[in-house]
């Protein structure tokens, strides 16, 4: 098969378009498949642009903003664990299976929000503290004048 470099392509491109067709003809030779493979792989890999090698900036939680967890017997979460309505509770009450049989053999997983900067976005925020008595009202610019 007879395979076309169209004008305007980039070098890995046409690398790419090379070496298939190279393949096209070890094929026809009798190469077996994964020889032509590997071939294609080292050509790839000597064409394919070089960058910076990929690190996370948080290794707790891999830059997700959340470090997961499992709770376990010796290993306790400090969070709501299962909903469960038991006689004797008030419906819509919850237990924290977790904290009332710590030495169960219950296991769940869990996530908190991490120390790091991405782990802002999963923490929680401070309540507001407006009472709502300046609704309405514009606070005044610092570039007008008053008496004008």
């Amino acid at each position: 098969m007879k395979r076309k470099n169209p004008e305007g392509t980039g070098r890995l491109a046409r690398l790419y378009r090379e070496a298939l067709q190279y393949m096209d003809a070890q094929k026809a030779a009798g190469v077996p498949f994964l020889d032509r493979i590997k071939g294609l792989d080292q050509v790839l890999r000597s064409a394919w642009p070089q960058g910076r090698e990929w690190h996370y900036l948080c290794e707790q939680c891999n830059d997700t903003g959340l470090v997961v967890s499992v709770c376990r017997k010796g290993a306790r979460c400090n969070g709501i664990s299962t909903r469960t309505d038991s006689p004797g509770q008030q419906p819509g009450k919850y237990r924290r299976l977790c904290a009332l049989n710590p030495n169960s053999d219950y296991e769940h997983d869990y996530s908190a929000p991490c120390w790091c900067a991405a782990g802002g976005r999963w923490r929680q925020k401070p309540p507001s503290t407006d009472d709502g008595t300046n609704v309405g009202k514009s606070k005044p610019k610092p570039w007008s004048r008053a008496g004008r």
